[in-house]
């Protein structure tokens, strides 16, 4: 006599093994699937980054270069503002460059410069500009006119 067994019946394994078996092996298939998900992930981390230590270094650059700006035009100003108080019969105001070079800190030095042009009757253009010695090529200028019957 045979004996059927029903698709649903246990067969000799043990109930462990029906059920956790196909489990163990979907794990095992995936766990290459699993390897490739982390590396992508990595790779995406890595690229988003180096795009923001680009920017941050971009930044700190830019930061420097504002720096240096501001105490060139402060230094213009400065000189402006010294000329401005200045006799007219000073030798700082007699037409033509004149150059001076200022301490800057541990930046080094800035190189002043200005010319002097009479413009009409009592009226002196002065033109300074300021650069830093070596390092970046950033300048900064401005002008002013010097009048005798206004005083300054």
């Amino acid at each position: 006599m045979a004996v059927i067994i029903p698709p649903h019946a246990p067969s000799a394994k043990s109930g462990a093994d029906i059920f956790f078996r196909p489990a163990v092996e979907d794990d095992l298939n995936r766990s290459g699937f699993a390897l490739i998900e982390v590396l992508v992930a990595l790779g995406l981390a890595a690229i988003v980054l180096l795009g923001t230590a680009e920017m941050l270094i971009r930044s700190i650059q830019i930061g420097r270069s504002a720096e240096d700006r501001i105490a060139l035009t402060e230094a213009v100003c400065s000189q402006l503002e010294k000329l401005k108080g200045v006799d007219r019969d000073s030798p700082d105001l007699t037409a033509g460059r004149h150059e001076t070079a200022i301490e800057a800190g541990t930046k080094g030095k800035i190189l002043l410069g200005w010319d002097v042009e009479a413009i009409g009757s009592g009226i002196l253009r002065v033109v300074c500009d300021a650069a830093r010695t070596g390092g970046e090529r950033i300048r900064a200028r401005a002008s002013v006119l010097i009048s005798e019957r206004l005083g300054f």
